[in-house]
């Protein structure tokens, strides 16, 4: 399916109908507006909130992934609800080859727990697997606390695999190669997209 329109998503939270709890660390909450579904859960902080909804929009310059995502006006973010068939299963390599394609841009944003938990799943019907929790990128961790390491160099590209070794045998020269083609390619547009100079310098010092 195609990625929401703003026109298909509420402006704010009042505007919807709660469909049930989703559990998790962050305490998202299912919502429905004009028959299409929505997750919203309240970023730790309002930093954190709009970090993850850039992390978003610099997957999608990628090519990445993501659930479309809109920051509503009272600060929570709101992310198109993506159908789960199932886990990603890390033993599976048409699983894992699928998802370091990723790999670059996880580390370019620190995106440290992307490969915890269920933060990937795989979408109903394509089997695609989708990004659909990145609240631990860029300057906040998961569970909200400010990262005291995200800085001018992506320490990532190794940490993320030390960290999550069934990984490493995926994570091919031509995988990295491949990624940081992509993520130079889309500089100016994902330096764009950052309104914070603190945050666009660091990033700018990531990529290049």
């Amino acid at each position: 399916g195609g990625l929401l329109t703003r026109d298909e998503f509420p402006d704010k939270l009042d505007d919807t109908t709660f469909v049930k709890d989703l559990g998790g660390s962050t305490g998202a909450k299912l919502y429905e507006y004009k028959g299409n579904r929505f997750v919203v859960k309240k970023g730790a902080s309002e930093g954190q909130s709009v970090d993850e909804f850039l992390a978003n929009q610099i997957y999608y310059i990628l090519d990445i992934p993501v659930p479309s995502s809109i920051l509503l006006a009272d600060g929570n973010l709101a992310k198109e609800f993506v159908g789960k068939e199932a886990d990603v299963d890390y033993d599976n390599p048409s699983d894992v080859k699928l998802i370091v394609r990723g790999f670059v841009a996880d580390a370019l944003l620190g995106n440290w727990d992307i490969y915890k938990n269920d933060n990937i799943i795989l979408k109903e019907g394509t089997r695609t697997p989708f990004r659909i929790d990145s609240g631990g990128s860029l300057r906040y961790r998961a569970r909200g606390e400010k990262k005291d390491n995200f800085g001018r160099e992506v320490t990532e590209l190794k940490t993320l695999i030390e960290n999550n070794p069934k990984l490493k045998p995926y994570i091919t020269d031509s995988v990295i190669k491949k990624g940081i083609e992509k993520v130079l390619e889309k500089k100016s547009d994902i330096l764009n997209q950052i309104l914070s100079e603190d945050l666009k310098n660091t990033i700018s010092d990531r990529i290049s």
